[in-house]
């Protein structure tokens, strides 16, 4: 479904989180996380 909806060559980044929940740590290591694979993401798409 992703890929039909998908328009261009352009690829996209999908992450799923397994155990996403609402404690306080969890949070920051999660929003952390998150970053560093949108940054890793980024850098091999422009390299």
């Amino acid at each position: 479904m992703l890929q039909a909806n998908k328009m261009g060559e352009a690829p996209i980044l999908l992450r799923i989180e397994r155990n996403a929940g609402t404690a306080g740590a969890d949070m920051v290591k999660s929003q952390v996380e998150r970053v560093a694979d949108t940054l890793a993401f980024l850098t091999a798409q422009l390299t």
